[in-house]
């Protein structure tokens, strides 16, 4: 084995330098898709907004949180109102929603696609 990579001109030592700069490299590339953008955290905190396509982030220290930016429909359970003339009813809805500001949605917002749904489902329990 020692032969084999003395004879393709590295050392040992070459090919573990040459591995650890290969995988450097692979984990400091962050390949966005175009249906996401993703929140970059640097040791915990928030950095910047990586949008879609190929981005450049600092290896082995950071984390990047993917936030889905296509449009999603939430089906709001069906529920017993009275209209104000004291007539019951059943209410059922459907609710779309889309991420337009990932860095708040992320920042700010646990989780947003359960908040959407308990802040369209509170009107009708009036």
């Amino acid at each position: 084995m020692t032969f084999l990579l003395q004879d393709l001109g590295l050392s040992p030592f070459g090919w573990l330098l040459l591995v650890v700069l290969l995988v450097t490299a692979w984990s400091s590339i962050e390949i966005v898709p175009e249906h996401e953008k993703r929140v970059l955290t640097l040791f915990g905190r928030y950095r910047k907004l990586l949008e879609p396509g190929i981005n450049v982030v600092p290896p082995f220290v950071s984390i990047a949180h993917p936030i889905d930016t296509r449009t999603k429909t939430i089906e709001v359970p069906r529920q017993q109102a009275r209209t104000t003339d004291g007539i019951a009813v059943t209410v059922a809805a459907v609710v779309e929603c889309t991420v337009v500001d990932a860095e708040k949605t992320f920042l700010e917002v646990e989780n947003h696609e359960r908040a959407v749904k308990t802040y369209h489902k509170c009107p009708y329990e009036q």
